[in-house]
């Protein structure tokens, strides 16, 4: 809050499912088109394109806008109609992150504005998805930087890592 103001944060979350990597992108608004625009820049522009991508049910996705684009490049849309539960707990655990960053960050650098206050969640942000991607995880015995990179995301070393396998599991 910036002097009694309340402000909304939109995200637009991707998660890549065999390396577990995390792309948060601030969106202005849920329409179709902008989610389309998003997801272009801040994945397919990025990224290697996904066989696949599974989405929820909400408008943003199923409009045509989103799928014409997912056809476009070749990839099978996949609408779930269960929840999700290992993006649902990387989501979960995103959101506690981002949530403690806030907390600290206003802490120690109290908002004085609505700029402000955006630069603080932005700056979570990129904090929580930088440190969600040097964690190791467990299930796939390695960090989601160094799987999607092919590179240690805090020491200079390359890693190399057998996504088929890691897929499998």
């Amino acid at each position: 809050m910036v002097a009694g103001q309340e402000i909304e944060f939109r995200a637009l979350t991707i998660i890549d499912l065999v390396t577990n990597l995390v792309k948060i992108v601030r969106i202005k608004d849920k329409t179709c088109a902008n989610v389309t625009l998003q997801f272009e820049n801040a994945w397919l522009a990025r990224y290697l394109h996904p066989a696949t991508v599974i989405h929820d049910q909400g408008t943003e996705f199923t409009g045509f806008d989103f799928q014409n684009h997912l056809n476009l490049h070749g990839i099978e849309p996949r609408s779930i109609s269960a929840k999700n539960p290992q993006a649902n707990a990387v989501c979960k655990r995103m959101h506690q992150t981002i949530g403690n960053s806030l907390r600290v960050l206003v802490t120690l650098n109290h908002p004085f504005n609505i700029n402000d206050a955006k630069q603080l969640v932005d700056t979570a942000t990129a904090n929580a998805v930088y440190a969600h991607r040097c964690s190791y995880h467990g299930t796939i015995t390695a960090t989601p930087g160094s799987l999607a990179f092919h590179h240690d995301m805090i020491l200079d070393l390359p890693m190399q890592a057998d996504l088929q396998l890691i897929q499998q599991h």
